[in-house]
């Protein structure tokens, strides 16, 4: 297939023939300005927090929910997939639910507050995705800057992952098969896509986060931000996107084109001490 590059087609992300180079600059400032791009520029500083705040509540999907179809294997079928298929990803909205689950809930505009090291208490925080069974685990990670992350590879199969990021950056690497990792750098906070350029089903999205003010939603769709120092902030939830669908690319083969994220934003007040419920409501775009 050659060296793969991203293609935006309507509304998503697709690994494509590397003929079609010259769209990947545009591909990429749209994945910065939708969700790489939404961390603050300034430096966040470790300070002990007084009469800090709560910020907490859901976030729910307000569109129609995608019906996510099993995945075509056609490459190493033996190994990934004897029947030919394999399960679609999990959906983010429970059945007779509207709470979202898998969004990234975070201030703006903090500028200090609790150590960065205590993001790693959320369930979805961590350094590491892994190839097992021709997938790419786990989906979403959370992730704090400046932490070097680990790709693995436990499969009898090569894997060639490329890596997506903020600025335009763009990174292809080869998994030796079983126990071979490699070991990245991510420099700017915000959101990362990993596609995999032999299986186009596998797929992840890492968010590198600047500050610990960051909350990942579980199945019930609820956040919590705790010792938030008193302020006005911005707060926002992004989705890395819920829905995908097969296109057949042009040397006939089928490919998966991938949501880009979803976004929303609410102007928060928090007083001293006090506990600031809030609902989010996502929208498809």
């Amino acid at each position: 297939m050659g060296l793969a590059v991203g293609e935006r087609r309507r509304q998503g992300w697709l690994m494509v023939n590397p003929r079609r180079c010259r769209q990947v600059q545009v591909l990429l400032m749209v994945w910065l300005l939708v969700g790489a791009g939404l961390e603050q520029g300034a430096a966040y500083y470790e300070e002990a927090v007084t009469s800090g705040g709560r910020i907490m509540g859901t976030v729910e999907w307000a569109g129609d929910l995608p019906v996510n179809s099993p995945f075509e294997v056609t490459v190493d079928r033996g190994l990934c997939a004897p029947g030919g298929t394999m399960a679609g990803d999990a959906p983010a909205v429970t059945t007779g639910s509207l709470m979202l689950r898998g969004a990234v809930v975070f201030l703006r505009n903090v500028r200090s507050g609790k150590p960065l090291a205590k993001l790693m208490n959320d369930p979805a925080a961590g350094d590491r995705l892994i190839f097992d069974g021709c997938r790419l685990s786990p989906r979403l990670l959370v992730t704090p800057s400046g932490t070097d992350l680990t790709l693995q590879n436990l499969d009898a199969a090569v894997h060639r992952p490329v890596v997506f990021g903020p600025h335009g950056s763009r990174l292809r690497l080869e998994m030796a098969v079983k126990r071979g990792t490699r070991r990245l750098r991510l420099t700017h906070g915000g959101a990362y896509r990993v596609l995999c350029e032999r299986h186009p089903w596998e797929h992840a999205d890492v968010y590198v986060a600047e500050h610990p003010y960051h909350s990942v939603t579980g199945t019930d769709g609820s956040f919590v931000l705790e010792d938030v120092p008193p302020g006005s902030y911005d707060l926002i939830a992004w989705h890395p996107g819920l829905d995908y669908r097969q296109v057949i690319g042009d040397d006939g083969m089928p490919r998966y084109l991938f949501d880009f994220p979803v976004q929303v934003r609410r102007r928060v007040v928090l007083k001293p001490g006090e506990t600031e419920k809030v609902v989010l409501r996502m929208m498809p775009k």
